[in-house]
């Protein structure tokens, strides 16, 4: 027969751990740094950027080409082939976007004070939830930074990510593009008695 897991425990443990190890300057200093690194490869972004553009000049000569077929035969067959190569279009355009914004974005940069705001009312939602006792906005809220919990008798790992969409936008300073991160994840282990 298994042990059965002690919710308030473990519920107690996962919350302490967001309060003091997820919801910190530190950790979310750490998530900037990485989010920067990744953008930083600039010539990689350029890269795939080109690669993408030369499909989507292959495609529009694909869909004139599929145009000027249905246009002088009446291809059903035409039709249905030129629905999905204006949707793989329509895919690279927005992928395009995105890894456009990625590039135009030099330099991510968070002063302490907004991060600390931004930490300060974070924190301050949580806590007027804790004293209402509204579970259900509790789990929602939480649910904002906890994607995933793998809970064990007296262990837990949470995998937690930060909302980079709820930060102040007038907060972080770049050179020529708009923060579009929806969030960024890690793990931490948790062991309690």
């Amino acid at each position: 027969m298994g042990r059965r897991i002690n919710a308030r425990k473990a519920d107690a443990a996962i919350l302490e751990a967001v309060i003091s190890r997820v919801m910190t300057p530190n950790f979310l200093e750490e998530i900037f740094e990485e989010v920067q690194l990744q953008l930083t490869d600039s010539a990689a972004l350029s890269n795939e950027i080109k690669r993408k553009r030369d499909a989507m000049q292959s495609i529009s000569q694909a869909i004139k080409n599929l145009l000027d077929l249905a246009e002088t035969f009446g291809s059903e067959a035409a039709r249905a082939r030129l629905k999905e190569r204006e949707t793989e279009l329509a895919i690279l355009k927005a992928e395009i976007k995105s890894l456009e914004i990625r590039q135009a974005i030099a330099v991510i940069e968070i002063s302490p004070e907004a991060l600390q705001i931004t930490l300060d009312a974070w924190t301050s939602s949580l806590s007027g939830l804790l004293a209402v006792g509204d579970t259900v906005a509790l789990r929602s809220f939480l649910t904002r930074f906890i994607s995933k919990v793998e809970l064990g008798y007296n262990q837990a790992r949470i995998h937690y990510s930060f909302p980079l969409d709820a930060i102040d936008p007038n907060t972080l300073l770049s050179t020529g593009g708009i923060v579009n991160f929806r969030s960024y994840s890690k793990a931490i282990d948790l062991v309690w008695e």
